[in-house]
């Protein structure tokens, strides 16, 4: 009762652009009132925490924009991943080493791109190059972008992927066969549908392999099962 209460009082002050952006998404991945831990909150700050908060008492973890866009739940690990199992270092970021240190994983692009929060920054992060890029200075700011031009997360192309074959299945995101950092290209053709937990570990690899050398260096991709 109390966590509902609190849920009516964040969505009083919520943005418009919050407020847009889960009223244009899915039906909530959650059915129940977010529950944000200590230490996800102090990881975001206490203004970008707030700010997930309200968005996620209005719909707590949702896809949106023909699934280009996935915002995960808080306190709702059963129904699949959440903020905390999503965020555990033992899943996916300890792959990455200091590159994801310091950060709240909140939300993801169509690519697997992961989102962000830090000292109440949004930025996006590239798995592929192990590289954090600043994206806006606070949610309400990120939400704006994104409803100004949702082709910044792949819009465009998850349209174009449900034309031609369906809705991309909850959990999943698409990935590059050829890398992008590699040259790879968003066409539907080197475009493969699937779990991101696999893509970002392997992912990691790259980055790693990639971190020492110059821009502009050939290299030969090599795929092993």
């Amino acid at each position: 009762y109390r966590v509902r209460v609190e849920c009516m009082e964040l969505i009083m002050g919520i943005s418009p652009s919050l407020q847009r952006i889960a009223e244009l998404a899915e039906p909530a991945l959650c059915p129940h009132p977010p529950q944000l831990p200590k230490h996800l909150r102090q990881l975001a700050g206490e203004e970008a925490a707030s700010q997930l908060l309200m968005l996620l008492c209005l719909k707590n973890g949702f896809y949106a924009f023909a699934r280009a866009l996935h915002v995960f739940p808080a306190g709702c690990a059963h129904e699949d991943f959440d903020l905390t199992t999503w965020n555990d270092n033992a899943l996916w970021r300890g792959n990455y080493g200091d590159a994801t240190a310091g950060y709240l994983f909140f939300a993801e692009n169509l690519f697997g791109d992961q989102f962000a929060l830090r000292e109440n920054r949004v930025w996006l992060f590239d798995p592929e190059t192990a590289t954090m890029h600043p994206y806006a200075e606070n949610l309400e700011e990120w939400a704006a972008r994104i409803l100004h031009d949702p082709d910044e997360i792949g819009f465009l192309t998850a349209q174009e992927w449900k034309n031609a074959r369906g809705d991309i299945p909850t959990g999943n995101r698409l990935f590059s066969k050829i890398p992008f950092a590699l040259g790879g290209t968003a066409t539907l053709t080197n475009l493969y549908c699937g779990d991101p937990l696999d893509a970002l570990r392997w992912r990691a690899d790259l980055a790693r392999q990639l971190k020492d050398l110059s821009p502009g260096t050939k290299v030969r991709l090599i795929v092993e099962d």
